[in-house]
């Protein structure tokens, strides 16, 4: 039962990942280790992003349907 909801905790993760190195490298620019971090070390091109965001979308809706399937029996 638990691990539905990690299915769909890993999809959002997957999703929000972008974000998330965004949020990294402007903590990171705060700090005087900004000069060693290029941005480009984390960015990803675009198809990558997209299939990475597709991946995570797939991910919550199977964790979902699967919740509600489990539930329903």
């Amino acid at each position: 039962m638990e691990y539905y909801f990690i299915i769909s905790v890993f999809g959002v993760i997957l999703i929000s990942w972008e974000y998330v190195m965004k949020a990294y490298l402007w903590s990171l620019s705060k700090t005087k280790f900004a000069k060693y971090i290029s941005d480009s070390s984390f960015m990803y091109n675009e198809r990558k992003k997209i299939i990475r965001q597709f991946l995570g979308l797939m991910l919550v809706i199977i964790g979902i349907v699967l919740q509600a399937g489990f539930f329903q029996s």
